[in-house]
């Protein structure tokens, strides 16, 4: 029988636990709570296991995944995605996923890069151009993708996209150290976390240039 580890990632203890509380115990399911804050990441700058780069952390740490397929969400699905029932998803993901299928519950037009930096971070496209280059992408990366770290995919889909986001990252912090020079003066970014927003459309980038298929979940209503 398929089964899936469940990743509920997250900074404040409690409220990883009250969402992770709303989640039905299933035989096939591996629920794993993440405190960020709590992550090993001591091979890298003490600034690293911040609000820089937020949620990336979890791509930094190795984790023994046993199961055919993989989910991560934020503690904060139940706020974000109100319109999606978790337990729904949950009961029934494996009639919705395959190894050539990424399930996401934001999907972005082929115009995310432009979107991006006309909308949020003026002069971000200038590090993704540099990334295609380094990654020899091409115009791959122009295409539709998924917003946000939540997605679910097979396992082996997560390990090819593990590999590349790491080069990424590597590749950047080796030359900017995580110090980025676009603008973040919008209300609702943060300056603080420049590298997580770029680090995040680094994700966006390699599922764009794959040929996995994106799809949005299903949506029901959340009860």
């Amino acid at each position: 029988m398929s089964n899936l580890t469940l990743f509920v990632l997250g900074h404040e203890k409690e409220a990883i636990k009250n969402t992770c509380s709303l989640i039905k115990e299933k035989s096939y399911l591996k629920l794993v709570p993440v405190n960020l804050n709590d992550l090993d990441l001591s091979n890298y700058p003490e600034n690293y296991n911040t609000k820089l780069l937020s949620e990336n952390r979890f791509f930094l740490c190795d984790w023994n995944i046993q199961t055919e397929y993989i989910g991560i969400i934020s503690y904060s699905w139940p706020k974000k995605f109100r319109a999606f029932n978790l337990n729904s998803i949950i009961s029934n993901i494996f009639y919705q996923i395959n190894e050539e299928k990424v399930l996401a519950p934001r999907i972005a037009d082929k115009d995310w890069p432009e979107n991006s930096e006309k909308e949020h971070h003026a002069g971000i496209e200038f590090y993704l151009k540099e990334l295609s280059l380094f990654m020899d992408y091409g115009d791959r990366w122009r295409s539709y993708s998924l917003w946000c770290n939540t997605f679910f995919c097979h396992k082996n889909t997560y390990d090819l996209f593990l590999k590349d986001w790491r080069l990424m990252f590597g590749y950047l912090d080796e030359k900017y150290k995580m110090n980025f020079n676009f603008d973040c003066s919008k209300e609702y970014v943060n300056e603080e976390r420049k590298a997580a927003y770029l680090l995040e459309r680094a994700t966006m980038m390699y599922f764009a240039q794959s040929n996995f298929y994106i799809n949005q979940i299903n949506k029901v209503k959340f009860l």
